[in-house]
């Protein structure tokens, strides 16, 4: 009869201690306390009578809910508290709850994030509204359980926390919370048993778990990939994941590292998952996207002799036209391979000069004028000086080329709304469909093999997000392409964030022959970016009239000074064969 009794009152003790209790927290115990040791318990003996009468039995069943006042008679109960460095949607997740109460009650909820400074302590007892991924244990709680396409909201403790992976689901979350809040008079009450669990996107939840590490957000990345943001990881672990990708089903399709960074690409039948771990910030980054076409692989590339001398060319786009005294500057590179095939750069301004001068160069470039094929054509990002050449293009003369594959990295429309520049990538991926035999969405660490020419992708918008976008050329791809020896870095118009993003990643990694100057010579380069790649020859594709003023910021100083070789588009073409030997042309060259 002893052991009976002590069995049960350690049961009873249990329940009362469970980590998300749905009572009010003022009824709770001090959670900062330690826990009690925990006692084994021995099964009781056939001797021992196992009948307890039912007048001594005590109460096992849960408590009834009770209600939990957020806000009462007009004065805050709970404060908001938000990530340190939280996301836009977070942010935004944490103003609609406080200015949802506020409209119905006149009181406003305070704001704060989760940070504690050096000696803190946290304290588990306070009233908190936990958003999003904040750091406090009761949404490690919440999450556990949670599928990577779910929002959840529920109480854990004395913290109501209001969590989901993903930015829409983070903004369902809250509005649908506002919408539950009973509301009487200046005060705001839930019941302590208040749950809410929804969530749609099932591509994401084909992805394992990752052990290890934090996932702080699942990422909308546009063109229907999803992307797990994982901070604090390493690269076993990383490795570890990479082998339940295999264990869920999916196939290894390539794998490489660089520079101490991690990459591989697998495939199922119906999707693709790039996986890539930066050893720079301990950081992993797994995409999920519908199956499509695929980087070729060099094992899979037809060799061919090298026939024809492998060049680059970068046309000046630098010229006054409608009479209205703009000088158009852009960008249009196009490579020559060893295989005759072609790679294109973007291809300037919809205007109808840049197309007939797209379709100019390709035939002066291509071995065969009337066979002209583009192995890819390459879309920095989708300013209009960009892709405009590119779409007016495809109107005139797409039936006398063959464009194999288009590449982009394009993102949302949320995104693009924050900086209110949507450019051109509606119309860019609408062209692509048309234009090109396949369509693919370029990832860091990935490598194309074109027969003789290898474009190696360092740099995308993902490895920024899932931050905010803080100026449209942050979505500029970074890439380079080895043929004939040489390496040519390809900037585009990458602003100075994603230059410090790619110098951090890659280091002296970045080495190469040739470099094309960002963002024609505007806010971009960086000199840490131009010191590694430390390149003997800079093409710039900018006009004359604006070099002189350009050329005394800091970067390209150092640009300037550093490049035995400078070529400047202004209005005229600049062809270098590769490999490319320098001239010396560069009055101002250092040393």
């Amino acid at each position: 009869m002893k052991h009976t009794k002590r069995l049960i009152a350690l049961l009873a003790a249990a329940a009362l201690l469970c980590a998300c209790s749905r009572q009010d927290a003022s009824a709770l115990p001090d959670t900062t306390a330690a826990p009690a040791a925990t006692e084994s318990i021995a099964k009781p003996e056939t001797t021992v009578e196992t009948t307890v009468p039912e007048t001594t039995a005590p109460e096992t069943t849960a408590p009834a809910p009770t209600p939990i006042n957020l806000v009462t008679d007009g004065k805050a109960d709970y404060v908001i508290v938000c990530p340190e460095h939280a996301t836009d949607a977070e942010r935004k997740a944490a103003a609609a709850i406080r200015d949802g109460i506020f409209k119905q009650t006149g009181e406003v909820l305070s704001i704060k994030n989760d940070w504690i400074k050096a000696g803190g302590t946290y304290d588990a007892a306070a009233r908190e509204i936990l958003i999003g991924g904040c750091a406090q244990s009761e949404v490690e709680t919440v999450r556990s359980d949670m599928r990577y396409s779910e929002y959840a909201v529920r109480f854990c403790g004395s913290k109501l926390v209001v969590t989901a992976w993903s930015d829409d689901a983070l903004s369902r979350a809250a509005s649908l919370l506002l919408g539950d809040l009973q509301i009487t008079g200046g005060t705001v009450t839930l019941s302590s048993d208040y749950s809410l669990t929804g969530g749609t996107d099932n591509m994401i939840d084909l992805l394992p778990r990752y052990t290890g590490g934090r996932v702080s957000n699942v990422v909308d990345c546009a063109d229907d990939n999803r992307m797990l943001y994982i901070t604090n990881t390493t690269a076993d672990e990383y490795r570890a994941y990479c082998k339940q990708l295999e264990a869920a089903g999916f196939t290894l399709y390539t794998e490489r590292e660089a520079a101490g960074n991690l990459f591989a690409t697998y495939t199922s039948e119906k999707h693709t998952v790039t996986a890539y771990y930066t050893a720079c910030d301990a950081e992993a980054r797994v995409i999920i996207e519908p199956a499509s076409a695929l980087p070729p692989r060099a094992e899979d590339t037809t060799t061919t002799n090298d026939k024809y001398e492998p060049a680059v060319r970068m046309v000046g786009l630098e010229y006054n036209y409608n009479g209205d005294g703009y000088n158009q500057i852009g960008l249009m590179l196009l490579f020559r391979l060893p295989d005759g095939r072609l790679i294109v750069v973007d291809g300037g301004s919809y205007v109808a000069k840049n197309a007939a001068l797209l379709y100019k160069n390709m035939r002066e470039l291509a071995p065969d004028k009337d066979n002209i094929v583009i192995a890819a054509w390459v879309l920095t990002h989708a300013h209009g000086d960009h892709t405009g050449g590119y779409n007016q293009f495809a109107e005139v003369y797409a039936g006398r080329i063959k464009v194999e594959r288009v590449i982009h990295n394009f993102t949302t429309k949320a995104q693009y709304a924050l900086v209110n520049d949507y450019g051109r990538d509606d119309q860019s991926r609408e062209t692509a469909e048309k234009l090109a035999d396949a369509v693919i969405k370029a990832h860091n660490g990935q490598l194309y093999h074109f027969g003789g020419a290898t474009m190696e992708i360092l740099y995308t918008f993902e490895d920024f997000e899932p931050e905010a976008l803080p100026f449209h050329n942050t979505t500029s791809l970074i890439f380079r392409i080895s043929m004939g020896g040489q390496t040519v870095m390809v900037l585009g118009d990458a602003y100075t964030l994603s230059n410090g993003i790619v110098s951090k990643m890659y280091g002296s990694y970045l080495k190469s022959d040739i470099v094309q100057v960002s963002h024609h010579g505007y806010v971009g380069g960086t000199v840490e970016v131009y010191s590694l790649i430390d390149a003997d020859t800079a093409i710039w594709p900018g006009g004359l009239r604006n070099f002189d003023k350009l050329s005394i910021r800091d970067e390209n100083t150092y640009v300037v000074k550093n490049a035995r070789d400078l070529y400047i588009a202004g209005d005229d073409v600049v062809t270098l064969t590769l490999p490319y030997t320098p001239v010396g042309n560069n009055p101002k060259y250092a040393g």
